[in-house]
């Protein structure tokens, strides 16, 4: 007997069968079979890979005659999802729980055995959910029918996926991965091979010859009968035959041998962790050989590079056009049912308003826009900090710069200063109310809603339908507009009554759907207003107090409104809880039918996707925790495709949050192991998005131009968060010069996401109204990705001052942009304010942009300054390059001592230049400039300007 090769090596038996049935078998008795058996056993190997599918059952039967189990073999079958298939004679298996049965079942008849080795799913069904398929394999294992489980053919995402489901039920998971690897087609090595490190599980490997392919039998105009050969067999498989052959021969070796040797050998395959090949029968003399190669050492290493030279890189077009043929099919399909809802939606809303009897007309847009009044309160700092918050950083920067002899109650007294006077250019003009909506003295028992015609309230809803409704599905605007269409008319003549005490006109204002429709209008015309006014202020004012308790309290003492929503956002999951909505018992035994179920069902899963969302933001821990959800819980269906798709990302958030370092950690760095399965998990779930919602990037010159705006907008969103999650991944290796040279790597990666999300958010802003309409909500992906940036130039300026200088002036001029007083310029300008004291009292000396002095339009000289430096560079210092500004505090009327964003962005500008230009060697981008304030953080956090812009990630 032989020496045993090195690694483990099963025996595929897809050859065996009837000579009749699909695949055409080629050992079709009991006496050929048992000569390969014997093979094999010679070679020290005892373990055997069926299929259901293969022979259409004729393998599992002739096995079932050799005695295996009386020769001391081991057996592995898998169950295909065949159900539906055109070739299918008797209907074929699905993966429902009753199918799977059925097919182990069935193939343990045919096997004359009580019992397998290893039960395998052998490809996807996603027509049904994994939980239950999962749920029936675990009962059919603790039923004793097989020692083992296994998958085949998923994708790297569905495995992650199918793992912590069976994590999460302690049932059993998966050990074993048959998947398809060879010489010529690593692509499994990119991620699949990492989620299967990551959760324990063994590769085995199936056509290690590639069909066949390796044996260097095949000419590249030979023709050849079997479909899958002709799609896979292609030009870039040829192309790499031709660099082997000759190494094959100089070396006096086999193409067959090469490939089997890599595998063994050099391959990403390891035998301690259980890794296989199975190998199938061809003839019993090529068997042998092979057998024998696989027992040979490592090839030589002209061999190696050889088969490294000759794998093709990417996706042949051959293998890509089948794939892309379905993808655009489906996305036709999806365009076209989407269309069809657009147009009923419209065909609805054109039916309401000519039936309504008010003589007016469909107005194109109102102006909502108004100037916020003062707070009467000052607020007050919060008691917390987070420690991912901008505030937390200009705090532990203050003792910074006290170690640098800058005074904190200086910068203090200067915080508190008054401003000068806003210049014209600061103050831009804003529209009027619109007076016959805002202005108009109302009533002592008038309801602002009442003012609103009602075929405006209409159009408020469809515009909350497109900004809100398609990101979090909580309420129906179909709903809504056919409830105010009939509610509306009963709610104006008892508000006729002028007795005030009237308890009809009482009762129909603190109606819940009134309410709902107040909540909805409000936010549909601070969204047109693009801020809070006055007309919004009163619709909520008037809204049922146990509903607004939280937002009326005069008492708020929160120095930002995102402190707001995570409060207001908390209360709702709290509820939510108290409710019984994350469990699927309570659920199910509090609203009885399947529509209550099912709305309730969808307005938990809203909240969670938004208690992320603001979590995230501010940097406290969530309202709800993961292992507190019923893992049953019902899940939206495939009509809310993008609230799932959030549900994903949120559980995401649970997984990122547990790897950030916690408050007052000594370090700020993630294990390289860690960031590497975060982000193979972020980069599966972006491609888990279905195609309607994938991202056309526009890079590739794929960024639609009429694609329903709508769903354009959900795209990008999507696709943002994805890069957001990366950037919080990754960001710890631009927060200081040594951990960028630790990992530049990593530095370069989270800068190239950070560039990556500016151009998506340029494009969009370029080519829509989308960004303007909903500024807020990019702002926080583009101030994340400046202060990336802005670290990595602080960091290394040798390294990324040019490498980010293009896309840091395409983001200046988003920042100009930015609505006047917004919570982005805010939070902007409040880490710039603090810095530049700091830099000028550094005395760094910087080359100057181009000369400023030139008049003219501000939008224009603006953008002619982006990039563009007098030759030669005049050295000036940080006074003279940035004017001087006098810090602020956001104050009730702090808005208005906000420089103008034409001024901020060039600050910005001004920042990136200091940082690009100064030597690296400069004390102020030391390591050693830390702040030793216990009550912040130790010695080792990260220097000051670090801290400054962490906040903003």
């Amino acid at each position: 007997m032989s020496t045993p090769a090195k690694m483990k090596i099963v025996c595929g038996t897809m050859s065996f069968g009837s000579a009749n049935t699909r695949g055409s078998p080629h050992i079709n008795n009991v006496e050929q079979a048992t000569q390969v058996l014997e093979a094999f056993q010679r070679h020290g190997h005892n373990e055997l890979d069926s299929a259901r599918a293969y022979g259409e059952g004729t393998t599992e039967e002739l096995l079932g005659k050799v005695n295996w189990q009386g020769r001391g073999l081991k057996m592995d079958t898998k169950l295909y999802p065949s159900a539906g298939h055109p070739l299918e004679k008797d209907g074929g298996y699905s993966h429902t729980p009753e199918d799977v049965r059925r097919g182990l079942l069935d193939s343990l008849k045919a096997l004359k055995a009580d019992k397998i080795e290893m039960f395998y799913l052998h490809g996807p069904d996603r027509k049904h959910p994994y939980e239950d398929t999962l749920r029936a394999v675990d009962e059919l294992y603790r039923e004793g029918y097989f020692n083992s489980f296994g998958v085949s053919n998923y994708m790297a995402w569905e495995v992650a996926q199918m793992c912590e489901i069976c994590e999460r039920h302690s049932w059993i998971k998966p050990t074993a991965y048959e998947g398809h690897y060879h010489a010529l087609q690593r692509r499994v090595e990119d991620e699949l091979f990492p989620c299967l490190r990551h959760y324990g599980i063994s590769f085995y490997v199936y056509s290690p010859l590639a069909s066949g392919f390796l044996t260097g039998r095949y000419e590249r105009d030979q023709s050849i009968g079997n479909l899958h050969l002709k799609y896979n067999w292609n030009d870039g498989y040829y192309d790499a035959l031709d660099i082997i052959k000759p190494v094959a021969q100089k070396l006096d070796l086999t193409i067959a041998e090469m490939a089997l040797r890599w595998l063994v050998h050099h391959s990403a395959l390891k035998r301690e962790l259980g890794d296989a090949i199975i190998l199938g029968a061809g003839s019993l003399g090529n068997l042998e050989r092979n057998l024998t190669d696989l027992e040979k050492g490592p090839l030589p290493e002209e061999a190696v590079k050889a088969l490294g030279d000759a794998c093709p890189a990417g996706v042949s077009i051959t293998e890509a056009v089948p794939v892309l043929g379905g993808d655009i099919a489906s996305l036709r399909g999806q365009v076209q049912s989407l269309g069809a809802q657009l147009k009923g939606l419209s065909e609805k809303l054109d039916i309401l308003v000519s039936t309504l009897s008010l003589p007016v007309k469909w107005p194109s847009q109102h102006d909502y826009s108004a100037r916020t009044s003062s707070r009467q309160h000052e607020p007050q700092q919060p008691l917390f900090v987070g420690h991912t918050r901008s505030a937390f950083s200009i705090d532990v920067a203050k003792t910074s710069l006290s170690q640098m002899g800058i005074s904190p109650a200086a910068i203090d007294t200067a915080s508190g200063s008054p401003s000068p006077a806003p210049s014209p250019r600061e103050l831009s003009p804003e529209p009027g109310l619109d007076r016959n909506l805002v202005t108009e003295p109302l009533s002592p028992v008038a309801d602002p809603l009442l003012t609103i015609p009602l075929t405006e309230i209409c159009r408020l809803i469809t515009v909350f339908h497109e900004e809100i409704e398609a990101l979090y599905p909580f309420v129906n605007s179909d709903d809504l507009i056919a409830m105010a269409s009939v509610k509306m008319k009963e709610f104006a003549r008892p508000m006729e009554i002028t007795d005030s005490n009237s308890r009809t006109a009482c009762d129909m204002s603190e109606d819940k759907d009134i309410n709902i429709l107040r909540v909805a209008v409000a936010i549909a015309v601070v969204i047109e207003a693009k801020g809070q006014n006055s007309l919004s202020s009163k619709l909520i004012d008037l809204t049922d107090k146990k509903a607004a308790q939280v937002t009326r309290s005069s008492d708020v003492d929160l120095r930002d409104l995102q402190w707001l929503a995570w409060r207001t956002i908390g209360n709702a999951a709290r509820m939510t809880l108290e409710m019984g909505l994350h469990r699927r018992r309570s659920l199910m035994d509090n609203y009885k039918s399947p529509d209550q179920q099912e709305k309730a069902s969808r307005i938990f899963w809203c909240v969670y996707a938004l208690d992320r969302r603001w979590s995230f933001g501010i940097g406290l821990p969530f309202a709800l925790n993961d292992r507190d959800i019923d893992p049953e819980l019902p899940e939206p269906g495939d009509e809310f495709a993008h609230l799932r798709c959030l549900m994903g990302w949120g559980r995401l958030c649970s997984k990122v949050w547990e790897a950030l370092p916690p408050y007052g950690s000594p370090t700020t760095t993630i294990p390289v192991d860690q960031v590497q399965y975060l982000d193979f998990l972020i980069r599966n779930w972006l491609d888990s998005i279905p195609a309607h919602l994938q991202f056309n990037h526009p890079r590739f010159g794929l960024a639609p131009q009429n694609q329903p705006r709508i769903l354009r907008r959900l795209c990008a969103l999507l696709y943002l968060r994805g890069n957001y999650l990366r950037t919080l991944v990754y960001r710890h290796n631009v927060l200081s010069p040594s951990l960028v040279r630790a990992d530049l790597r990593g530095a370069r990666l989270v800068v190239d996401i950070a560039k990556d999300s500016i151009q998506v958010l340029v494009n969009l802003a370029e080519t829509s109204d989308i960004y303007a309409r909903q500024q807020a909500t990019f702002n926080y992906f583009l101030l994340s990705a400046l202060a990336v940036m802005l670290l990595a130039v602080c960091n290394a300026p040798k390294t990324f001052s040019d490498l980010c200088h293009e896309s840091f002036s395409s983001a200046v001029e988003l920042v100009r942009n930015f609505s006047h007083g917004s919570l982005a310029s805010k939070r902007l300008w409040k880490s710039i304010r603090g810095l530049l004291p700091a830099v000028r009292s550094l005395g760094l000396k910087v080359g100057l942009n181009a000369s400023n002095e030139r008049g003219g339009n501000p939008d224009v000289e603006a953008r002619d300054r982006l990039g563009q430096r007098e030759d030669p560079l005049q050295q000036l210092t940080v006074e003279e390059i940035m004017p001087q500004i006098m810090p602020f505090e956001l104050s009730p009327e702090g808005v208005a001592s906000i420089p103008n964003t034409f001024q901020m962005g060039d600050d910005l500008m001004g920042l990136f230049n200091v940082f690009g230009q100064a030597d690296a060697e400069t004390a102020m981008f030391e390591d050693s400039f830390l702040a030793s304030d216990p009550n912040y953080l130790p010695m080792t956090f990260p220097m000051e300007i670090s801290r400054r812009f962490q906040g903003l990630i």
